[in-house]
């Protein structure tokens, strides 16, 4: 056999085998974008020649590769037609792996792995550059006082991988809004909803029932968020009530964002007992205040007060939000599972 006639017989016979081994393909790239815990789109494509137990599993990368969509899900089924879709965070660039049983899908990984080792297939793509950006939110609402609030059902976050879930925000017969913190298969889930809509400057208020007894790991916040202002340190400020893993030490806290400023934060210490909360956003200029009780009774004793300037955001499309969850890296891991309750939030322009 001549070396042209050989040439041609070996790229027949790999073309053929290639065409028999697993292979995964893209119908629908999401858009490059920053991510967001509220940032997803559909992820679309096609496997081809799966075997039996094998499953996708997808990425995207900011920074790290991060699975998708959280964690507590890390795989996609393969249809019996190979056809997949599936909701992502936004990302730089996209990974979609097909795996056997022996591949544990790590939560977040600098790189992506060989294939071998469980890994059958593997296909990466750059985000879709040219793409619209269609936000989806999360689409469990409540109504909370006298507002409508979007529960956070999806993964990540801004303390940590964590997990949500719409069981965790829940109205007592008060009207009273319960954020808890428990645990599902040796995992933290978490809480979290924002409301539905921007309301810019003004007076953000909320009364809270005790919180000293938290645990050290434990944290509650209510802040102001927009996953588009980058260049605001995402218009983010906080009335923050934990002790951020420490044992001992104060338990609350007023941040301007970025809070690494020494300037930016206001520690302070609360008392057992419910307590309520405000923030006076106006142009260049944030007021915090705490006082004990509810912020319309008689008497009431003032706990903190200050006032921030310089680098206050302006509006844009911020929206008030209450998270609860556990921080990752508190030096004393939470214990126990936890709950808050909000009595009431309020808005004055």
């Amino acid at each position: 056999m001549g070396p042209v006639l050989f040439l041609l017989s070996l790229q027949l016979l790999t073309g053929c085998r290639d065409r028999h081994q697993p292979s995964v393909t893209f119908r629908q790239i999401p858009v490059a974008a920053g991510g967001g815990p509220d940032n997803v789109a559909v992820f679309e494509g096609d496997v081809r020649q799966a075997h039996d137990g094998q499953r996708l599993v997808l990425y995207s990368k900011a920074n790290v590769w991060f699975v998708q969509p959280d964690p507590d899900h890390p795989y996609t089924e393969v249809p019996p037609d190979g056809h997949w879709k599936k909701e992502v965070h936004l990302g730089s660039d996209y990974a979609a792996i097909l795996v056997d049983a022996r591949f544990a899908p790590p939560a977040k990984m600098p790189a992506l792995p060989p294939v071998g080792d469980g890994v059958i297939a593997l296909s990466v793509t750059p985000g879709n550059a040219e793409g619209p950006f269609h936000p989806t939110l999360p689409v469990h609402t409540i109504r909370f006082s006298g507002y409508d609030w979007l529960v956070r059902t999806l993964g990540a976050g801004r303390l940590g991988d964590h997990s949500y879930s719409t069981e965790n925000v829940s109205l007592d017969e008060r009207g009273f809004l319960h954020l808890r913190i428990t645990k599902r298969a040796e995992r933290w889930v978490c809480s979290e909803l924002k409301l539905s809509r921007s309301l810019g400057y003004g007076t953000y208020a909320i009364t809270v029932e005790d919180s000293a007894h938290l645990e050290p790991a434990a944290v509650f916040s209510m802040f102001t968020w927009s996953d588009a202002g980058l260049a605001y340190n995402h218009r983010e400020m906080n009335i923050n009530l934990s002790r951020w893993g420490h044992a001992d030490g104060n338990n609350a806290e007023f941040i301007v964002q970025p809070f690494y400023v020494k300037t930016n934060s206001y520690r302070f210490t609360l008392a057992p007992g419910r307590h309520s909360f405000s923030l006076r956003w106006e142009p260049g200029s944030a007021l915090f205040r705490s006082v004990s009780g509810a912020a319309d009774e008689g008497n009431q004793h003032v706990v903190a007060v200050h006032a921030f300037g310089g680098n206050i955001p302006p509006p844009g499309d911020e929206a008030a939000t209450m998270n609860f969850c556990e921080f990752s890296m508190a030096e004393t891991p939470l214990g126990h599972e936890e709950e808050i309750v909000v009595e009431r939030f309020q808005y004055l322009p």
